[in-house]
């Protein structure tokens, strides 16, 4: 530009209005170049501060090189740009490699007090922002308080109650109602609502089932027969020698294409799931 409005013996600005009249745009990577090259003329650095850059820009960290020149981290990085220096990527990842804490590292300050390894002038600052023994958080909860959580909520998951029970230990609100009443909960068990709303914790509205009826209760037969359609015909009807065979070897194909001819062991299951199904009716009904 410089160079331009000398020849042309017209200002900067005036160029620049004229350029984007006519539609004239310079490249972005174009304008970065010419400006680093001008910003290499303006610089702080000494010729001597140069060379040590130069000749240890690849066996020395940016910090250690700071360091050594007395100068601040971004300044090193900004005259290595402008020097045209580039640190390969293997020796960025080789130093990020190399300043990772190893297995079996021992901390200097070890077994160690303040007064082995800090002077005294230092412990009385860093004592006015040091966390005292048993100190807690301004937000600290205390005991019996009862929080809204829901987990997986993307996936529809209801909210459920939480109460606090100590420091670091919480506990579903609806099972520290059962429990409170009724003892711990047996193995092989959960504790459920009645009318299924996660929100209403009262002892009257809970129930302690165990896990297979659990998830009986929560078995969608449609949702089920869908997805065994998607996978062989006939799913869901009883009428189908295919989806019989699917109930009895679900996970291995070839036996399923014998058990299809044998329409002794077909029959059987299938008596066997339609006695299944009403049973569950009936007791549905109930």
């Amino acid at each position: 530009m410089e160079a331009t409005c000398k020849k042309l013996k017209r200002s900067s600005q005036s160029i620049g209005g004229k350029a984007r009249s006519l539609g004239v745009q310079v490249k972005r990577s174009v304008t970065i170049r010419l400006r680093s090259e001008k910003m290499r003329l303006k610089t702080s650095s000494t010729p001597a501060v140069d060379k040590i850059l130069k000749d240890h820009y690849l066996d020395t960290n940016i910090n250690q090189l700071s360091i050594r020149i007395k100068r601040s981290e971004t300044f090193v990085k900004t005259r290595l740009r402008q020097l045209g220096l580039k640190i390969p990527k293997s020796v960025i990842k080789q130093r990020i490699l190399a300043s990772r804490i190893k297995p079996g590292n021992v901390p200097p300050n070890k077994g160690k007090t303040w007064d082995r390894y800090i002077d005294k002038d230092v412990q009385e600052k860093l004592r006015k922002t040091t966390f005292k023994k048993g100190n807690l958080p301004q937000n600290t909860l205390s005991d019996g308080v009862i929080t809204l959580r829901r987990a997986h909520s993307d996936r529809g998951a209801p909210p459920y109650y939480w109460i606090r029970i100590s420091q670091g230990v919480w506990k579903m609100l609806h099972v520290f109602i059962w429990e409170k009443a009724n003892g711990p909960v047996p193995a092989g068990h959960i504790i459920t609502f009645k009318d299924k709303n996660t929100k209403h914790c009262v002892l009257s509205n809970l129930q302690c089932i165990t896990r297979a009826q659990h998830c009986r209760n929560n078995w969608n037969r449609d949702k089920a027969s869908a997805a065994m359609l998607k996978y062989w015909e006939g799913g869901g009807n009883l009428k189908s020698d295919k989806y019989i065979a699917f109930l009895l070897a679900s996970k291995d194909k070839g036996l399923r294409e014998l058990i299809i001819n044998d329409k002794q062991l077909i029959a059987i299951k299938r008596h066997q799931v339609t006695l299944q199904r009403k049973l569950k009716k009936h007791e549905n009904s109930k």
